[in-house]
């Protein structure tokens, strides 16, 4: 594979040294031309403004490495905030960026993975993000090395400045019976439309699912997404420390990550695989619920059991 310009990344991050250490110790590897830290302020306790400074800390040794510039809040504004104004920050600095949270762990083919995707699809506005992690319950099929889907996926992923720009205020008019009616359009289902019109609403009204936000923020702008072959990424962040993976037990808490293999085959037209997409839905919307429920319970009745 050739040697590419190494690419700018950007680190989320909060109140996990031991967490972001793996993850910046797998950026050091790559060496990106500028690593932008968005670094969420301390709640208001002693303990929790020892874990930040930890983190910071942290990134400030890696400065001789490369080029570090950081965002540090003062207060804390909630990952939600943080990720939604902290891309702004980094997109109004550089055109295009892969983007990392302190719980994604990367294989260290995602960069270069990422890299080339970034220089392919530049100026294709169809082209909203790149998606490193893929759930292994979604069976990859087909001759190339990725797909486009209308789902994207958030955990290990890169973008451009032309996708973000507007994504802040993407429910600025939110009105539930408007939108109910566009995602019924849109999906094609009144059981896809509710499950999506409620995330977004609570979304809307501030809880952290700026992830589902995305989705439909790229949507409206008539948008898909980059699913890989091989997922990349593993999340190291299940368990109570988390703001959403906070089940240790959940089926992607135990998924590893993959190397990517190269050189890349590309698909010859970009629209949505209707297969994947299926599959996608079936697993948000039936089986995994379904599993995730039945983990919680069995965890819940064990330690019920240990206390007893």
């Amino acid at each position: 594979m050739a040697q590419q310009h190494k690419k700018p990344v950007a680190l989320f991050v909060y109140n996990r040294p031991s967490m972001t250490a793996r993850t910046l110790n797998a950026i050091i590897q790559y060496q990106p031309d500028t690593l932008f830290v968005v670094s969420d302020g301390p709640k208001k306790n002693i303990d929790d403004e020892h874990k930040v400074n930890a983190v910071r800390e942290l990134l400030a040794s890696c400065e001789d490495l490369f080029n570090v510039v950081s965002w540090h809040r003062e207060a804390n504004v909630g990952c939600r905030q943080s990720i939604m104004t902290g891309l702004d920050w980094v997109f109004d600095q550089v055109d295009q960026c892969i983007i990392l949270e302190d719980d994604c762990l990367p294989d260290r083919t995602f960069f270069d993975y990422c890299a080339q995707l970034l220089d392919r699809y530049q100026t294709c506005a169809e082209v909203m993000s790149i998606g490193g992690f893929r759930a292994e319950q979604l069976k990859f099929s087909g001759e190339y090395s990725y797909g486009f889907s209308k789902y994207p996926s958030t955990w290990g992923w890169a973008t451009w400045r032309r996708a973000v720009t507007g994504f802040r205020t993407a429910l600025a008019h939110w009105s539930d019976e408007d939108a109910m009616k566009w995602l019924e359009s849109y999906l094609g289902s009144g059981t896809y439309a509710r499950y999506w019109a409620y995330k977004l609403s609570s979304a809307h009204r501030g809880a952290d699912l700026w992830d589902y936000t995305w989705a439909y923020h790229c949507w409206r702008r008539g948008g898909l997404s980059i699913y890989t072959s091989v997922s990349m990424i593993k999340n190291i962040g299940f368990g109570p420390e988390a703001t959403s993976t906070v089940h240790s037990q959940h089926p992607f808490a135990q998924q590893n990550s993959q190397g990517f293999a190269f050189p890349m085959k590309h698909p010859v037209s970009i629209a949505a695989s209707r297969d994947y997409d299926e599959r996608v839905e079936h697993l948000l919307y039936s089986g995994m619920q379904r599993r995730c429920l039945e983990l919680m319970r069995k965890a819940a009745l064990e330690r019920l059991a240990r206390s007893t």
